[in-house]
C-alpha cells in the first residue's frame, strides 16, 4: 500500500512540474519573440527564423527606449514566475533569463549612454551596419543573383563575414567595391 501511495505521489509531482515546465516554455516562446528578436532580429535571423530577415535592429532613441521598457517589463513577469514546482534544467533556464535581461539592460542603458557621453554622437563608433548600406548591399547581391537570389541565402552569407567592415563585406560577397561607398 505505501508503494503504490508513493508512486501516485511521485507521479502527481512529475505531472505538476511537466505542467509549470510548459507554462514557462511559453513564457520564454513569448519572450524571445517580443523582445530578444524583435530587438535584436540578426539573432533571431541567426537562430534560424527567418521572418527577421527583413528588420534592423533599433538606432533610434525611441525604439531603444521602447526596448528598455519591454526589457523592464519582461523581468518583472519573469521575476514572478515562481520557480516552484519546475524541473531542474527549466529552473536553471528560469534563473539565466533575469540575467540576460539585465545584462542587456546594463549595455543599453549605461554603456550605451557613457559611449555617448564620451563620443559626443550617438552613431559615432558603431559597428552595426545602417540601412543605408545594407540595402544597398542586398539590392546589388539581389543583381549578382538573379534568379538564383534568396534572402535567407543573403543573410547567412552576410553574417559569414562577421564584424569586417561594410566595404570588405561588399567585396567577399560580390567579387567588387560599391561607388555608393
Amino acid at each position: 500500500m505505501k508503494i503504490r501511495c508513493l508512486a501516485v505521489l511521485l507521479c502527481a509531482i512529475t505531472c505538476a512540474a511537466q505542467s509549470r515546465d510548459a507554462e514557462f516554455a511559453k513564457l520564454a516562446s513569448r519572450f524571445f519573440d517580443e523582445v530578444v528578436f524583435r530587438y535584436d532580429p540578426v539573432a533571431g535571423t541567426s537562430a534560424g527564423y527567418h521572418q527577421y530577415d527583413k528588420l534592423l535592429a533599433p538606432e533610434t532613441s525611441s525604439e531603444i527606449k521602447a526596448q528598455i521598457a519591454a526589457l523592464h517589463s519582461w523581468e518583472r513577469d519573469v521575476q514572478s514566475f515562481s520557480p516552484g514546482d519546475l524541473s531542474v534544467a527549466i529552473t536553471l533556464d528560469r534563473d539565466l533569463v533575469p540575467s540576460q535581461i539585465r545584462g542587456q539592460l546594463l549595455s543599453l542603458e549605461t554603456v550605451r549612454q557613457r559611449e555617448r557621453r564620451l563620443s559626443g554622437s550617438p552613431n559615432r563608433g558603431k559597428r552595426k551596419p545602417s540601412a543605408e548600406l545594407l540595402i544597398p548591399l542586398r539590392e546589388d547581391y539581389r543583381k549578382l543573383k538573379g534568379a538564383k537570389f534568396s534572402l535567407q541565402e543573403f543573410h547567412d552569407s552576410f553574417l559569414r563575414e562577421g564584424s569586417a567592415p561594410i566595404k570588405l563585406v561588399r567585396k567577399a560577397m560580390l567579387g567588387t567595391d560599391s561607388p555608393v561607398l
